[in-house]
């Protein structure tokens, strides 16, 4: 089932905005296809600190750029 037939899709909309437009938040945000293992989390740390769009205080700072995936 998806969230956001049952209203929560709306409350997770006006959370997560407030968390991110209300002070001095650092928020990194990637999705990719994963195939095979997935990444420990220093690996995930550093995709996602270099593909990955990141936001401070809710304002856009760097665009995403492609993820190769091998």
């Amino acid at each position: 089932m998806l969230f956001q037939y049952y209203r929560s899709h709306n409350v997770a909309r006006k959370f997560f905005s407030w968390v991110f437009y209300s002070g001095k938040v650092q928020a990194y945000f990637i999705t990719w296809e994963i195939k095979g293992e997935i990444p420990s989390s220093e690996e995930a740390t550093t995709i996602i600190k270099i593909h990955g769009r990141h936001f401070d205080g809710g304002k856009l700072v760097k665009k995403s750029t492609p993820l190769k995936v091998k």
